[in-house]
Protein backbone atom coordinates (compact mmCIF):
# COMPACT_ATOMS: atom_id res chain seq x y z
CA UNK A 1 0.00 0.00 0.00
CA UNK A 2 1.90 2.71 -1.49
CA UNK A 3 1.19 6.00 -0.70
CA UNK A 4 2.53 9.20 -2.49
CA UNK A 5 1.90 12.76 -0.88
CA UNK A 6 2.34 16.05 -3.07
CA UNK A 7 1.97 19.21 -1.33
CA UNK A 8 2.38 22.50 -3.15
CA UNK A 9 1.95 25.75 -2.58
CA UNK A 10 2.48 29.54 -4.23
CA UNK A 11 4.83 31.43 -3.00
CA UNK A 12 3.51 34.60 -4.88
CA UNK A 13 0.99 35.78 -6.59
CA UNK A 14 -0.15 34.77 -10.09
CA UNK A 15 -3.06 35.06 -12.31
CA UNK A 16 -4.80 32.40 -13.68
CA UNK A 17 -6.20 32.59 -17.64
CA UNK A 18 -9.28 30.47 -18.78
CA UNK A 19 -10.56 31.69 -22.20
CA UNK A 20 -8.61 34.81 -22.88
CA UNK A 21 -9.42 36.14 -19.47
CA UNK A 22 -7.45 36.43 -16.49
CA UNK A 23 -8.77 36.40 -12.71
CA UNK A 24 -5.84 37.59 -10.25
CA UNK A 25 -4.49 34.62 -7.73
CA UNK A 26 -3.43 35.68 -4.59
CA UNK A 27 -2.69 31.76 -3.06
CA UNK A 28 -2.61 28.46 -3.97
CA UNK A 29 -2.11 25.67 -1.89
CA UNK A 30 -2.86 21.91 -2.40
CA UNK A 31 -2.19 18.59 -0.13
CA UNK A 32 -3.35 15.58 -2.69
CA UNK A 33 -2.56 11.80 -2.02
CA UNK A 34 -1.71 9.13 -4.51
CA UNK A 35 -2.93 5.86 -3.77
CA UNK A 36 -2.63 2.41 -5.52
CA UNK A 37 -6.60 2.49 -6.06
CA UNK A 38 -7.56 6.29 -5.77
CA UNK A 39 -6.52 9.63 -5.49
CA UNK A 40 -7.57 12.04 -2.85
CA UNK A 41 -7.21 15.91 -2.61
CA UNK A 42 -6.78 15.95 1.72
CA UNK A 43 -7.19 20.34 1.16
CA UNK A 44 -7.01 22.80 -1.87
CA UNK A 45 -7.01 26.38 -0.92
CA UNK A 46 -7.83 28.99 -3.34
CA UNK A 47 -7.35 32.83 -2.59
CA UNK A 48 -8.37 35.57 -4.54
CA UNK A 49 -8.86 39.35 -3.81
CA UNK A 50 -11.83 39.51 -1.58
CA UNK A 51 -12.72 35.75 -2.66
CA UNK A 52 -11.78 32.18 -1.39
CA UNK A 53 -12.66 28.73 -2.60
CA UNK A 54 -11.81 25.42 -0.64
CA UNK A 55 -12.18 22.17 -1.41
CA UNK A 56 -11.57 18.23 -0.13
CA UNK A 57 -12.17 15.47 -2.48
CA UNK A 58 -11.54 11.46 -3.17
CA UNK A 59 -11.31 9.33 -6.42
CA UNK A 60 -12.14 5.33 -5.60
CA UNK A 61 -10.98 3.01 -7.96
CA UNK A 62 -9.41 3.88 -10.97
CA UNK A 63 -10.60 0.63 -12.59
CA UNK A 64 -14.30 1.43 -11.70
CA UNK A 65 -14.07 5.34 -10.33
CA UNK A 66 -16.75 6.94 -8.21
CA UNK A 67 -15.98 10.54 -6.47
CA UNK A 68 -17.01 12.14 -3.53
CA UNK A 69 -16.04 16.12 -2.90
CA UNK A 70 -16.95 19.01 -1.67
CA UNK A 71 -16.14 22.95 -1.91
CA UNK A 72 -17.27 26.12 -0.12
CA UNK A 73 -16.60 29.30 -0.93
CA UNK A 74 -17.07 33.02 -0.63
CA UNK A 75 -17.15 34.99 -3.72
CA UNK A 76 -16.84 38.30 -4.44
CA UNK A 77 -19.19 38.24 -7.86
CA UNK A 78 -17.90 40.87 -9.84
CA UNK A 79 -14.60 39.03 -10.06
CA UNK A 80 -16.94 37.00 -12.39
CA UNK A 81 -18.04 39.59 -14.94
CA UNK A 82 -15.20 39.03 -16.95
CA UNK A 83 -16.30 34.96 -17.48
CA UNK A 84 -19.69 36.12 -18.42
CA UNK A 85 -21.47 36.70 -15.11
CA UNK A 86 -22.76 39.97 -14.79
CA UNK A 87 -23.18 39.95 -11.18
CA UNK A 88 -21.96 42.15 -8.06
CA UNK A 89 -22.10 41.40 -3.93
CA UNK A 90 -20.74 38.67 -2.08
CA UNK A 91 -22.22 35.09 -1.85
CA UNK A 92 -21.13 31.71 0.28
CA UNK A 93 -21.47 28.96 -2.02
CA UNK A 94 -21.11 25.02 -1.13
CA UNK A 95 -21.11 22.48 -3.23
CA UNK A 96 -21.35 18.47 -2.19
CA UNK A 97 -20.73 15.87 -5.32
CA UNK A 98 -21.12 11.76 -4.68
CA UNK A 99 -20.95 9.17 -7.66
CA UNK A 100 -19.41 7.70 -10.95
CA UNK A 101 -18.38 10.52 -13.02
CA UNK A 102 -21.24 10.13 -15.51
CA UNK A 103 -23.48 9.56 -12.80
CA UNK A 104 -23.16 12.35 -10.75
CA UNK A 105 -25.66 13.61 -7.89
CA UNK A 106 -25.20 17.11 -6.40
CA UNK A 107 -26.12 19.33 -3.95
CA UNK A 108 -25.56 23.16 -3.41
CA UNK A 109 -26.37 25.69 -1.17
CA UNK A 110 -25.99 29.69 -1.79
CA UNK A 111 -26.40 32.56 0.73
CA UNK A 112 -26.00 36.17 0.28
CA UNK A 113 -26.87 39.48 2.33
CA UNK A 114 -27.25 41.83 -1.21
CA UNK A 115 -26.58 40.00 -4.49
CA UNK A 116 -27.06 41.91 -8.06
CA UNK A 117 -27.35 39.57 -11.30
CA UNK A 118 -27.87 40.92 -14.47
CA UNK A 119 -28.93 44.09 -13.12
CA UNK A 120 -31.84 42.58 -11.00
CA UNK A 121 -30.84 43.47 -7.35
CA UNK A 122 -31.89 41.31 -4.34
CA UNK A 123 -31.73 41.10 -0.86
CA UNK A 124 -31.19 37.91 1.48
CA UNK A 125 -31.16 35.48 -0.66
CA UNK A 126 -30.95 31.91 0.35
CA UNK A 127 -31.20 28.67 -2.40
CA UNK A 128 -30.81 24.76 -1.93
CA UNK A 129 -30.45 22.54 -4.76
CA UNK A 130 -29.89 19.39 -6.11
CA UNK A 131 -28.57 17.77 -9.76
CA UNK A 132 -28.88 14.44 -10.95
CA UNK A 133 -26.53 14.11 -13.49
CA UNK A 134 -28.11 10.47 -14.77
CA UNK A 135 -31.87 11.93 -14.95
CA UNK A 136 -30.76 15.42 -15.78
CA UNK A 137 -32.96 17.09 -13.28
CA UNK A 138 -31.92 20.19 -10.96
CA UNK A 139 -34.36 19.63 -8.04
CA UNK A 140 -34.98 23.41 -6.59
CA UNK A 141 -35.57 22.81 -2.78
CA UNK A 142 -35.82 25.90 -2.02
CA UNK A 143 -35.17 29.29 -3.22
CA UNK A 144 -35.81 32.77 -1.20
CA UNK A 145 -35.06 36.09 -1.48
CA UNK A 146 -35.78 40.04 -1.00
CA UNK A 147 -37.20 41.40 -4.13
CA UNK A 148 -39.03 44.43 -5.67
CA UNK A 149 -38.93 45.53 -2.02
CA UNK A 150 -41.42 42.04 -0.88
CA UNK A 151 -40.23 38.47 -0.74
CA UNK A 152 -39.96 35.60 -3.60
CA UNK A 153 -39.82 31.65 -2.48
CA UNK A 154 -39.74 29.15 -5.36
CA UNK A 155 -39.13 25.31 -5.28
CA UNK A 156 -39.83 22.83 -7.92
CA UNK A 157 -37.88 20.70 -10.25
CA UNK A 158 -36.31 21.58 -13.84
CA UNK A 159 -35.74 18.49 -16.45
CA UNK A 160 -32.45 19.95 -17.90
CA UNK A 161 -32.36 16.78 -20.70
CA UNK A 162 -35.01 15.18 -22.64
CA UNK A 163 -35.82 12.63 -20.53
CA UNK A 164 -39.57 13.22 -20.41
CA UNK A 165 -39.45 14.23 -16.65
CA UNK A 166 -42.05 16.67 -15.41
CA UNK A 167 -40.51 20.25 -15.26
CA UNK A 168 -42.87 21.87 -12.48
CA UNK A 169 -41.91 25.22 -10.60
CA UNK A 170 -43.48 26.52 -7.96
CA UNK A 171 -43.03 30.73 -7.40
CA UNK A 172 -44.37 32.64 -4.57
CA UNK A 173 -43.81 36.32 -4.77
CA UNK A 174 -45.43 38.38 -1.58
CA UNK A 175 -45.55 41.96 -1.12
CA UNK A 176 -43.61 43.21 -3.92
CA UNK A 177 -43.84 46.79 -5.42
CA UNK A 178 -45.32 46.13 -9.02
CA UNK A 179 -43.83 49.17 -9.98
CA UNK A 180 -39.93 48.59 -8.91
CA UNK A 181 -40.63 44.92 -10.90
CA UNK A 182 -42.44 46.69 -14.21
CA UNK A 183 -39.37 48.75 -14.44
CA UNK A 184 -36.65 46.25 -14.21
CA UNK A 185 -38.07 43.83 -16.62
CA UNK A 186 -38.64 46.78 -18.57
CA UNK A 187 -42.32 46.23 -19.18
CA UNK A 188 -44.47 48.90 -20.11
CA UNK A 189 -47.54 48.74 -17.79
CA UNK A 190 -50.20 51.23 -17.25
CA UNK A 191 -50.15 51.41 -13.66
CA UNK A 192 -52.43 54.29 -11.69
Amino acid sequence: SREQTVRYGTHQAGLIRWNGEELPLDRLTLESVLRHDGFEVVSMDLAFPNSRIQARGRLNNFDAPRLNFSASSEVDCEQLAPFGMPASGKAKISLDGVGTPGALKLSGTVSSDRLTVAGLRSEATTARVEYDQESQVLRIKELSTGVFSGTMRASGQIDTGNRGTDSALLVEVAHADVRQAASALGWKIPLP
